[in-house]
């Protein structure tokens, strides 16, 4: 939705700009770093979600519900777009650090994956690639 919001024209620049977004009503302080046609690196300083969590007594787990995601959408955004990050707030850091980057390989489907290595595993629970509940552009799989 995002991509097609800017007419699939998708870069460093536009994806910054929906950050607008992110931090409607206060939900989040950032102090950007650096920012580049091919980097976007900032810093939040305030997560009202981390709060948020923590106020309902679900700080341990607001990590897997909200900053879990963050790498998927990014590359959903732009399949050639790559997320690091280190620490967050939801896991008791000071500040949460983005580093976004455009790569000039998009990374392989999981359907181009599967067609090229027919016997990829989940590390984590075992199961064939194309059964793995988890989610696919997280897992990390073997060869068997």
């Amino acid at each position: 939705e995002f991509a097609a919001k800017v007419g699939g024209r998708t870069s460093i620049q536009t994806f910054g700009d929906r950050q607008l977004l992110w931090k409607l009503g206060g939900a989040m302080e950032i102090e950007v770093e650096e920012q580049t046609e091919t980097r976007y690196v900032f810093n939040v300083t305030r997560c009202k979600y981390a709060e948020m969590y923590r106020d309902m007594g679900l700080g341990e787990i607001g990590h897997l519900l909200s900053c879990q995601r963050d790498a998927t959408l990014c590359e959903g955004y732009d399949k050639r777009m790559r997320l690091k990050r280190t620490q967050t707030i939801m896991q008791g850091a000071g500040h949460c650090d983005f580093q976004y980057t455009m790569v000039d390989e998009p990374k392989a489907s999981c359907s181009e994956i599967e067609r090229a290595t027919p016997d990829l595993r989940c590390v984590r629970c075992d199961h064939r690639h194309r059964q793995c509940p988890a989610p696919r552009s997280a897992a990390p799989f073997k060869a068997v």
